[in-house]
């Protein structure tokens, strides 16, 4: 209903990009902010809210992911890039993490990569 919309728009609200609900997106940068947002719990959540366009439309996408700032801090405004989160099994656990690449180049993960030093060894003497 264009209205709502309309009135979403006037009142600041963008769209947010959830990686629930898609594991990947590419977004042009446009800016970025602390902020705070109540999520239904009597915690607040403090993380990073990007304004990004995606598709010629102007939406938000907010982290509390260090691994994920962490990957968007190297990246600058304007840049377009490709924001994918998966899951890996570690330890018996399924963990998520992102992998952010700018157009063109390798992703580059937040979650480091497994060493030789970090398989176990199970019989030594072969």
């Amino acid at each position: 209903m264009q209205s709502s919309k309309d009135y979403l728009k006037e009142s600041g609200y963008l769209p947010r990009i959830s990686f629930k609900e898609t594991s990947k997106a590419t977004v042009k940068l446009l800016s970025d902010e602390q902020k705070t947002i109540n999520a239904g719990t009597p915690e607040e959540i403090k993380g990073m809210s990007y304004k990004v366009e995606q598709d010629g439309e102007e939406k938000e996408i907010f982290t509390s992911s260090i691994g994920l700032i962490s990957k968007l801090s190297e990246c600058e405004k304007g840049d377009v890039v490709n924001i994918e989160m998966k899951s890996k099994k570690q330890n018996g656990k399924f963990i998520s993490y992102f992998e952010v690449s700018k157009e063109g180049e390798e992703p580059k993960s937040d979650i480091a990569p497994i060493s030789d030093e970090d398989i176990p060894v199970v019989n030594d003497e072969e």
